[in-house]
């Protein structure tokens, strides 16, 4: 169902694109948090921890009305998990005080289609952003979790939302910054009682003309 709509909503921009005259073109670039939803047997594994990576796109923005807008992206975006390992030994089986950090890393293309509505306008916007996306995996680097990485799905379906402000005021350009939160609706791993989910967080710095 959720696959149907979002077909529906990129159909419904690409028309809305031909039909608007009120179109703003802009960059968006950041950092992303990633910490997935590890899960064994229905028990959430309290060994992940946050990874830190790039978030790179492009849109557009489509005025459909004086406050609301339709804004398809282009990401590419680094999500994955650092995974602290104790380190045991004989001596000390329940671990030295050391660890061994992995870092495993799937590389996106992500495409969102948001709608945005701005609810304060002055010398600078306030707005909420929210919508549907899919993200096509182009590059799995496992680490040490490779056989469980390179069995991730090759594309998620997953939805935004965030809040972001934006002004015309400081360089000529318009400039903001937009938070996000990105949850996924389909688990990317699957298999042997094991499931890992993607989340993350995204802040983002936005030029637009």
């Amino acid at each position: 169902m959720f696959r149907k709509v979002l077909l529906i909503l990129i159909v419904c921009s690409s028309s809305i694109i031909y039909s608007q005259s009120f179109i703003r073109f802009g960059l968006k670039a950041g950092t992303t948090a990633s910490t997935p939803k590890w899960t064994h047997d229905s028990n959430n594994d309290n060994g992940v921890r946050t990874k830190w990576g790039l978030d790179i796109g492009a849109f557009a923005d489509i005025g459909i009305g004086e406050r609301i807008a339709l804004v398809p992206e282009i990401h590419f975006v680094q999500k994955g998990l650092r995974y602290d390992i104790p380190i045991t030994t004989m001596q000390f089986p329940d671990g030295t005080g050391e660890f061994i950090t992995e870092r495993p890393n799937v590389n996106y293309i992500s495409i969102p289609i948001n709608v945005n509505y701005t609810f304060y306008k002055s010398v600078f916007e306030i707005y909420a952003v929210g919508g549907g996306r899919v993200d096509f995996a182009i590059d799995k680097k496992g680490e040490g979790f490779d056989f469980i990485y390179q069995q991730f799905k090759d594309i998620d379906y997953g939805v935004s939302v965030g809040l972001g402000f934006r002004t015309k005021e400081l360089i000529g350009f318009g400039t903001g910054l937009e938070f996000r939160y990105s949850p996924n609706l389909t688990a990317s791993y699957s298999k042997f009682g094991q499931e890992i989910t993607n989340n993350s967080f995204e802040m983002l710095f936005v030029l637009y003309y």
